[in-house]
């Protein structure tokens, strides 16, 4: 509020005070009421945004651009190098 709103409120009577007062009082309540929907919503939206493909009934090709990560293999690695015996080198005697 500036201070020439502060002086007009000076100058209302006691019942035009109280009016303006359950006004404000209904506007706050509104906008209450408003902000709890809104939080509901956006609770609902995140929610929405937290699902994927692998963490709810809709399919792989729902997940967009932004794919899950893959898990990575639980198998442990050889310490043996891969491939055959070295001195065959794939001939058969």
């Amino acid at each position: 509020m500036t201070p020439t709103d502060l002086l007009q409120l000076e100058s209302l009577s006691k019942e035009q005070l109280i009016k303006l007062l359950w006004e404000m009082v209904a506007r706050v309540q509104a906008l209450e009421a408003e902000a709890a929907v809104l939080r509901a919503e956006n609770q609902e939206l995140r929610a929405r945004l937290a699902k994927n493909s692998r963490n709810s009934g809709k399919p792989p090709s729902s997940d967009g651009l932004k794919k899950p990560r893959r898990t990575q293999s639980l198998r442990k690695s050889r310490k043996k190098k891969r491939g055959g015996v070295p001195a065959l080198s794939g001939r058969a005697s």
